[in-house]
């Protein structure tokens, strides 16, 4: 391969040059291009297969997008409400869309020139794309990846991602980062962290905390099967400490002001949805559940490896900024008993309101402190005493899913959630109820994948080739390449 880009669009601020509108890129096949090295963060990969800068009102869609070094589509800098849909993106170096600012990361520049730093991608939709099998060569990786804003850059309307299919990742299914705010709706995600730890199927991390401008929508996703590699690090006492480190909703680095609404989370080793350090965080009428089976898959090396959910089912990683986190209106439920339903690193007792919730383990709500690993309560009535009066009229009963195995398939009609809640809304994901995924299928054959990746992509041996592995859950089914 010789090129990096097989479409560039060269408009805009940088080239000092009208915007390029209305040019529609269908129904082609992208493949085969050059990874570069030296990227200024390890966290956004630059390269892919189309690059829009200056694009306004553009569409890409329906194309196949495989064996390429990086990314399927970047939109960098001034892009506006463009629209990436029904595209298929597997088999890549990087990841399927990532949108770039002049910033990227914490602190790297893509764009040196102070007049660009005010640009970044503004009012974008990103839909009904199936993503999957990514991150072969780059293992920080998205489905879906909105990387930082500058501060010198003006609040850009919301870039929306909605009704997307991504799994099998090697990282995240969906990352937002510094000061960028979004809409995540009606996507589903699954069998994600494959190669990676710390991270989520939706995983953000603005940093807003004291930007109440920028606000995140996380809603009706369907999120589910995150395993997670061992990830062995040592805490702040120097005593040597394991976890998957694997979030179904990862609400990272001070995220705040934040709605996460309706969504359905299950079987995520290390919790379902983890706040760290957030405020003004709502967080209602969602379903989260584990089977507490053991989740058995199969790592990058060949080798069988096996979790379990071992942090908790909600978890609060508190500290000096975590306010005004609301728990109203969920499920929390697994149907094994000793399991933690709540956790915190130290627990704030004012951090958190929380009320009307359905809260089982087998018929126990136990309350755990990380931080010197300390349960502080183990029922109920413990927690609403201990707590001062949280969760005062919430219950433990059993909330009547339809499938224990997968709670997307709805409650019964008798399900307490019904009394206990003030307005319970089943949630339905759109995504996993209307996409017609099975037209998207693409076999081994239709990728071609006759040649090797080493021959496919240069400096392949540096980065590692990268080999797809199959998944396999607690329900023992074996999900190969494709759709699950």
């Amino acid at each position: 391969p010789r090129l990096v880009n097989l479409i560039r669009f060269e408009g805009g601020a940088k080239y000092n040059a009208d915007a390029i509108t209305h040019v529609h890129i269908e129904d082609l096949v992208f493949e085969h291009t050059r990874m570069t090295v030296s990227h200024v963060s390890a966290r956004t990969d630059e390269d892919s297969a189309i690059l829009m800068q200056g694009a306004e009102d553009c569409v890409v869609r329906g194309n196949l997008f495989r064996n390429i070094a990086g990314y399927g589509v970047r939109l960098h800098l001034d892009c506006d409400d463009n629209l990436i849909t029904e595209n298929t993106m597997t088999r890549t170096g990087g990841g399927g869309v990532i949108l770039t600012s002049s910033l990227a990361g914490w602190s790297s520049l893509l764009e040196t020139d102070p007049a660009l730093f005010s640009l970044t991608p503004s009012g974008n939709i990103v839909s009904r794309n199936h993503i999957y099998d990514c991150g072969k060569l780059r293992k920080y990786n998205a489905g879906v990846h909105i990387d930082s804003r500058h501060s010198s850059a003006p609040l850009p309307a919301p870039n929306v991602i909605e009704e997307n299919y991504i799994h099998h990742m090697t990282r995240n299914g969906i990352f937002t980062f510094l000061r960028q705010p979004g809409i995540i709706r009606n996507n589903h995600i699954h069998d994600f962290l494959q190669e990676s730890s710390d991270g989520g199927g939706i995983h953000t991390a603005p940093q807003n905390f004291n930007l109440s401008d920028v606000t995140l929508v996380i809603e009706n996703n369907l999120v589910h099967d995150g395993a997670g590699p061992w990830y062995r690090g040592e805490d702040e006492t120097g005593i040597h400490t394991s976890s998957h480190k694997a979030y179904g909703i990862y609400l990272d680095v001070d995220t705040s002001h934040a709605t996460v609404t309706g969504n359905i989370v299950y079987n995520v080793a290390s919790s379902l949805i983890n706040v760290h350090d957030g405020q003004n965080i709502d967080i209602i009428n969602n379903i989260l559940t584990s089977d507490a089976a053991w989740l058995s898959y199969t790592d990058a090396e060949g080798n069988p490896q096996v979790t379990t959910t071992d942090t908790a089912m909600l978890f609060l990683n508190d500290g000096y900024n975590m306010t005004d986190i609301t728990f109203y209106d969920n499920i929390i439920y697994c149907a094994s008993p000793n399991t933690d339903v709540y956790a915190f690193q130290s627990y704030d007792s004012g951090a958190l309101s929380a009320d009307r919730n359905i809260l089982g383990a087998g018929g126990e709500l136990w309350v755990r402190r990380n931080l010197d690993n300390t349960y502080l309560a183990s029922s109920l009535s413990n927690w609403q005493t201990y707590s001062g009066g949280l969760d005062s009229n919430s219950s433990t009963a059993n909330p009547q899913l339809l499938d224990d195995a997968q709670p997307e398939n709805g409650l019964s009609s008798s399900s307490p959630i019904f009394s206990v809640a003030q307005n319970f809304i089943p949630p339905t994901p759109n995504a996993y109820a209307q996409l017609n995924t099975a037209d998207w299928v693409v076999d081994d054959a239709e990728l071609g994948l006759s040649s090797p990746w080493s021959e496919i992509l240069t400096d392949a041996t540096d980065y590692g080739a990268g080999h797809h592995t199959s998944i396999t859950t607690g329900s023992s089914a074996t999900y190969p390449l494709g759709v699950r």
